[in-house]
């Protein structure tokens, strides 16, 4: 079940985490040299720290995961991956290829990735509890 409360904390990170994301893509676009698949390199740079910052931040306070597990992590890498590549294959396709604005591109993307982000993050990272560790169907710590 998605609560307000998640909702609310998920989108307060989640524009944190845009305005780190958006700006170091835009840096990073002025900063490279003209090369191929510049703005797909300049996703790449932008999101890793992005992806960072938002774990820490929804681990602890959206989701309350008291602690960093492997298997946490692990899970949200595996989705940072997929959401990354899906990003910028999309962003590939529309910026380098078919020239549409980057800007534009950018919030077009990452708002469909953001939304997907939120319900992977929600129902695989941080809801996953091994079944040796539920009772009941709830998980015990």
């Amino acid at each position: 079940m998605i609560t307000r409360e998640e909702c609310i904390r998920f989108l307060t990170i989640g524009v944190s985490n845009t305005i780190l994301g958006f700006s170091l893509f835009h840096l990073s676009l002025f900063l490279l040299p003209p090369i191929s698949f510049k703005a797909s390199t300049a996703q790449v740079i932008s999101y890793v720290p992005a992806v960072l910052w938002s774990y820490f931040w929804n681990s602890r306070w959206t989701f309350k995961q008291n602690m960093m597990t492997g298997n946490s992590f692990a899970r949200f890498i595996g989705v940072q991956l997929l959401l990354i590549a899906l990003s910028i294959l999309f962003i590939g396709l529309l910026v380098d290829l078919w020239r549409y604005s980057p800007t534009l591109s950018w919030i077009a993307v990452m708002s469909f990735i953001a939304v997907l982000n939120f319900l992977l993050t929600k129902y695989f990272v941080f809801s996953w509890v091994p079944c040796a560790k539920q009772v009941r169907g709830k998980a015990i710590t």
